[in-house]
């Protein structure tokens, strides 16, 4: 217990369109999502329950979405972290979890599609910038570790790294959720499964996004997803991929359909190795292509 603090894990009565109601209450975020050391160890130092907001302009404000996991957000500015500030070594802690799922609307209007006003189109949009998570005996990471029927669209991670056990993702870890016009450029590690990066594993649909960073896992690694069973349509990987077997540029194991969609980085395994998927399951293949070096000793092909 801290002397003179006060512990929340409720948004203290907050209007939809501002802060939450101001006062002595703090939050405590543990490093397995839960709140005020309820049952492991704070992740974080401190912070105001007062800072949650909807219209996000802070990392403190990302890192407490985890209070209503159902509501509408937005950025309303670039977010640098930059520093350690209120997180510990291993960094941010993940918004959603296997338990509780993200369920909501995550607006980042960092592509030219976006149309929110904050963040116009003409400056770049506003982006996220150096996330940070080195969790790799954790599962369900990202920057939403677990997110089901949600809504996450126009949203841009530039740099960092993010590192965890199974279901690893720069954006989501493991996702069922609606992913459009987003993309990731920071380094992805999973020492497990279902390792991507843009998602983990993902049972949605993936439009107009794109990966540029390096991912490395054992089993389901993908540049883009590690593990999809959704439609992929206007989407690339850039970054090279790293394993042991089901690697692919774009996508470790794949299950729907992909169209106009594309990876150029190399891919190195031993098992079911592909330039664009490693092990394709159900699902066209329309106007794709890769262009990545592919080395491993069993079941390799250019695409």
């Amino acid at each position: 217990a801290l002397p003179g603090l006060n512990f929340t894990t409720t948004t203290l009565g907050s209007a939809a369109s501002g802060r939450a109601s101001a006062g002595n209450y703090w939050v405590l975020v543990d490093a397995d999502g839960t709140y005020n050391n309820a049952s492991s160890t704070g992740a974080t130092y401190p912070m105001l329950a007062s800072e949650y907001a909807l219209k996000l302009t802070s990392g403190h404000q990302l890192q407490l979405m985890g209070l209503n996991t159902a509501a509408t957000y937005s950025l309303q500015n670039s977010i640098n972290f930059g520093n350690s500030d209120v997180w510990s070594g291993a960094g941010f802690v993940p918004v959603g979890t296997s338990t509780q799922p993200f369920t909501g609307t995550f607006t980042g209007s960092a592509l030219s599609s976006g149309s929110q006003a904050a963040c116009p189109a003409a400056s770049g949009g506003c982006t996220i910038s150096n996330l940070t998570i080195n969790r790799p005996n954790q599962s369900f990471v990202g920057l939403f570790g677990a997110s089901t029927d949600a809504v996450i669209q126009n949203v841009g991670l530039v740099g960092g790294s993010v590192t965890g056990s199974n279901y690893v993702g720069g954006l989501a870890g493991y996702n069922i959720a609606t992913i459009s016009n987003s993309y990731a450029t920071g380094s992805v590690t999973g020492t497990g499964k279902n390792v991507g990066g843009l998602l983990g594993g993902s049972w949605g649909p993936i439009t107009n996004s794109y990966a540029t960073g390096s991912v490395i896992g054992n089993r389901f690694v993908g540049g883009l997803v590690g593990d999809n069973s959704g439609n992929i349509v206007n989407s690339y990987a850039t970054g090279s991929v790293n394993g042991s077997k089901y690697l692919g540029g774009l996508v470790g194991n794949q299950s729907g359909a992909i169209n106009n969609s594309y990876a150029t980085g190399s891919v190195t395994g031993e098992h079911r190795v592909g330039g664009l998927v490693g092990y394709a399951q159900d699902g066209a293949i329309n106007n794709s292509y890769a262009t990545g070096v592919v080395t491993g000793n069993n079941s390799v092909g250019g695409l």
